[in-house]
């Protein structure tokens, strides 16, 4: 017969089982890397600042109608090129220091009358260099027109040879599809070659890239119209923020636009502003200028009233160790520790730098080395 007697256990061993479970240690890593911090702020995409050519006051006020616009075709235009057609008439492209201020009749003189010279002499047109719309200068500006495909334009100089400004001119073809020049200049009422201010266009340089032409066929020339944007630069990023937070930015820094979709774009800071005031589609803030730094991804223009997120580094630490910061211990003295995962009874004595987003920089001089584990805490195990 076999006998079953039960379990004896000493005091100790019920104690140890009345005990909460055994615990085992949360631990985190030692990373090599340099620490960033950030500034999150909002921003908008602008377009980037144009040249708008605009019309003379003589073009204004001959209320002339679009009736062609031959750059619409075209990548850039150039000195020497019809930008649009008005009535008819070609306005064309030129690099003057200065705006047409009058039409140019048989030999006046002056700064226009050079500049006119120096523009037909680089476009490898007859010219002169006397300064005087003489008949040199004439013949320039008929080859001008027959290359482009106008008529020249040509008005009655009732006074004969040189009328000048004495002369009542009045504009008897002044454009037009090529099938006529000018007229002789013997006599009292005939036809003379001239310039009329309202054609000429002044470009900014010898040579822009369209950007885009904002008229249409049909529409009248007035003060505000820009008849084409020239030299479009990339689109920009603007973003504002608080004085605090726009101290600790310099030009220079790196950012990541984030777009509607989630699709990151690299930026830079070009400018911070030195005072609050109003940013155009932000409100008030210290205005930040930033620039694109791959021209092959630039964000499209914001739509008007929505702004997107924009994260600017602050500075980076020196690469080095980095662990979160509640890895790091202290001492009543101040000293700084950390305790080894594989020896939680020993502590590592450590020199602690930046602390920026919950991670701690760990200088050199300590026994930690990259990859060793850690103890941040305990966790229960059951």
């Amino acid at each position: 017969m076999a006998f079953v007697f039960p379990q004896l256990r000493t005091p100790q061993q019920v104690a140890a089982e009345a005990a909460p479970p055994s615990s085992s240690a949360i631990t985190a890593t030692a990373e090599r890397r340099a620490l960033t911090a950030k500034v999150v702020v909002r921003a908008i995409v602008a377009p980037g600042a144009t040249v708008d050519l605009k019309p003379s006051d003589a073009l204004v006020a001959a209320g002339m109608v679009v009736t062609a616009i031959p750059a619409a075709s075209e990548g850039s235009v150039a000195t020497g090129a019809v930008v649009v057609e008005a009535n008819g008439e070609p306005l064309i492209a030129m690099n003057w220091p200065f705006p047409a201020y009058r039409d140019i009749h048989a030999d006046d003189s002056g700064p226009d009358v050079v500049q006119l010279q120096k523009t037909l002499a680089n476009l490898g047109y007859a010219a002169g260099g006397t300064g005087t719309f003489d008949a040199r200068t004439r013949s320039g500006l008929k080859q001008l027109y027959a290359k482009l495909g106008y008529k020249v334009p040509t008005a009655e100089s009732p006074l004969g040879v040189g009328g000048g400004a004495a002369a009542t001119a009045t504009p008897s073809s002044a454009g037009g599809r090529a099938g006529g020049g000018g007229g002789s200049a013997n006599g009292a009422g005939q036809k003379e070659v001239f310039l009329p201010a309202r054609s000429v266009l002044v470009m900014p340089s010898s040579r822009s890239t369209l950007t885009s032409i904002p008229i249409k066929v049909g529409q009248k020339i007035g003060g505000d119209t820009v008849l084409a944007k020239l030299d479009g630069q990339a689109s920009t990023v603007v973003a504002s923020t608080t004085a605090d937070r726009a101290a600790k930015l310099k030009p220079g820094a790196a950012g990541t636009l984030t777009g509607a979709a989630g699709e990151q774009y690299p930026v830079k800071v070009s400018a911070v502003a030195s005072s609050v005031g109003e940013v155009p589609g932000l409100g008030q803030g210290v205005r930040i200028d930033l620039s694109f730094v791959d021209p092959a991804r630039i964000a499209p223009v914001s739509a008007a009233g929505t702004s997107t997120r924009l994260e600017i580094s602050t500075g980076s630490t020196a690469e080095g160790l980095v662990l979160p910061i509640t890895a790091v211990y202290s001492t009543q003295d101040g000293a700084s520790y950390v305790i080894p995962a594989s020896d939680q009874n020993r502590r590592i004595t450590v020199i602690t730098g930046a602390n920026i987003d919950g991670w701690v920089e760990i200088k050199p001089g300590s026994e930690l080395k990259e990859g060793d584990a850690v103890v941040l805490g305990t966790l229960s195990a059951g």
